[in-house]
């Protein structure tokens, strides 16, 4: 488990996937996917977009064969997104 400071508070999150640049975390209060790149912590919200975006590629082990290669794709684009 890890400390990760969000605003002026820290919260205890996990690490549930990660690659090159970045780390997507679960913390308990945080209705969301915290996602760690570099030293900048983001929130991608229950029920947005982003949100859905970032619970395919966590599950991407479950996603069906077809569907891997478009949801890797769309998470590659968020993730380079955020980094402008």
């Amino acid at each position: 488990m890890k400390q990760l400071k969000i605003g002026n508070e820290r919260t205890a999150a996990i690490l549930v996937a990660g690659g090159p640049g970045f780390k997507i975390y679960a913390a308990y209060g945080v209705d969301g996917w915290l996602i760690v790149r570099g030293k900048k912590v983001s929130i991608a919200h229950e029920n947005t977009p982003d949100y859905k975006i970032v619970s395919r590629y966590v599950n991407l082990r479950h996603q069906p064969a077809s569907m891997k290669k478009r949801v890797r794709q769309d998470f590659d684009d968020f993730v380079k997104g955020g980094q402008k």
